[in-house]
């Protein structure tokens, strides 16, 4: 697309902007900087999405101090009015310390729901209702592995990916309306001892997010 947002995390605090394509090898910020609390080395822009057409955003800031406890986390929307990024309904806070609520964090194309990921084995899926971002969904690992520290989706938000810090293989978790692909090799690992048929719902996934026949 024609528009990027990029995390960094300055000093623990955090800084997250937005660029627009301007043609040639121009690019221009849209709108002003995002910056952490210095207060409480929320980590600003750990994670960052934005949907397809670039107006819808979303921050974590996984280190956020909340109203719950310290590291909770957080996650806001912010939707592009033509001159600047407005709060797009609540922001979602981690349910206890240590929660790191936004450590993970992926948006469908539409921007219509968003999936958020934990250190602790759990990915929550909201939905937006045209007023707030209600809980839909709530997935878990169970092996203590860190898994949800990564995510991400496929253009309708059907299919969340997300891998952990240790153990191998590849998970394919589904219920109802979602179907999760898990891998557990860590981020820097490739994935081992999947079956043929995950291997190949992944390539299919993969090529449909970047519109290979």
């Amino acid at each position: 697309g024609d528009r990027i947002i990029i995390g960094g995390n300055i000093r623990s605090i955090g800084i997250v902007e937005v660029y627009e394509y301007a043609g040639g090898s121009t690019w221009n910020q849209l709108g002003s900087d995002f910056t952490g609390n210095n207060g409480n080395l929320s980590k600003l822009g750990r994670s960052v999405d934005i949907n397809a057409l670039g107006d819808i955003i979303v921050i974590g800031a996984n280190s956020y101090v909340d109203t719950v406890a310290s590291d909770a986390g957080s996650v806001v929307a912010y939707k592009w009015t033509g001159t600047s990024w407005s709060q797009l309904g609540q922001r979602m806070e981690g349910a206890s310390a240590n929660y790191n609520w936004g450590e993970g964090l992926a948006i469908n194309a539409a921007g219509t729901q968003i999936a958020i990921g934990t250190r602790n084995d759990k990915i929550e899926v909201f939905q937006w209702n045209g007023f707030n971002w209600v809980n839909s969904h709530t997935v878990t690992e169970g092996t203590l592995s860190s898994w949800g520290r990564r995510v991400t989706c496929d253009a309708s938000g059907a299919t969340l990916i997300s891998n952990s810090m240790n153990g191998s293989g590849l998970q394919v978790k589904e219920n109802p309306t979602l179907q999760i692909i898990s891998s557990t090799d860590g981020d820097d690992l490739p994935v081992t001892n999947i079956s043929w048929n995950n291997a190949a719902r992944f390539i299919n996934w993969l090529n449909t997010r970047q519109g290979y026949e």
